[in-house]
């Protein structure tokens, strides 16, 4: 998995005021972070969701910090805080069958009003993977979004389908226009 940059710097700093020679925090405890997210300072709602979506794929987070990561993700007043959220959703370590509304959440966030929401909602459907398709708008939903405005979000989509296709997952288009998917073990099973 490609790392992408940290949040900038200094917003990073303004998240997390420091004293002279203190370091920006890359782990916090868990319940610091989502403390974090109840901030009204929206630095510090971005810089949480981040640093969850950091801890999160290699601690496993509880239903109660997936919950506030998706209501994050869905309804923050900040767009940017919002993306963050989407990311972090990607990120973290959980079996979307135990978080019934982790994928609905990714696939609403494909209709937020902002393009850099959009796209890291189709990036992070694509992070979880042939998992993602436990939902069955998955497909359909990253389907449309090659159709948005905005070139990041059809690039998102693209990208999401790619590594889902990738682990298995082959889409046929029906004579009269639907788009169906099926697993490579659900195809092997109709020949066998």
């Amino acid at each position: 998995r490609q790392k992408e940059a940290p949040i900038i710097p200094s917003l990073a700093r303004s998240a997390f005021p420091l004293t002279e020679g203190q370091e920006i925090p890359v782990r916090a405890s868990i319940s610091t972070l989502l403390d974090q997210l109840n901030s009204p300072d929206d630095a510090k709602r971005a810089w949480a969701s981040y640093l969850l979506g950091q801890t999160g794929e290699t601690e496993a987070l509880s239903e109660q910090a997936v919950s506030l990561l998706v209501q994050t993700a869905l309804h923050d007043r900040s767009s940017g805080v919002r993306a963050r959220a989407a990311e972090a959703l990607g990120r973290i370590a959980v079996d979307v069958s135990h978080s019934s509304h982790l994928l609905p959440a990714l696939i609403a966030a494909l209709h937020d009003k902002d393009r850099g929401v959009r796209a890291q909602a189709a990036k992070a459907l694509g992070e979880r993977g042939r998992e993602a398709t436990h939902h069955p708008d998955t497909i359909s939903e990253l389907l449309l979004a090659l159709r948005d405005d905005s070139d990041s979000v059809r690039f998102r989509a693209a990208e999401a389908l790619k590594r889902i296709m990738a682990q298995g997952v082959r889409l046929f288009r029906r004579w009269w226009g639907k788009v169906e998917w099926r697993t490579v073990e659900q195809l092997a099973d109709v020949q066998g």
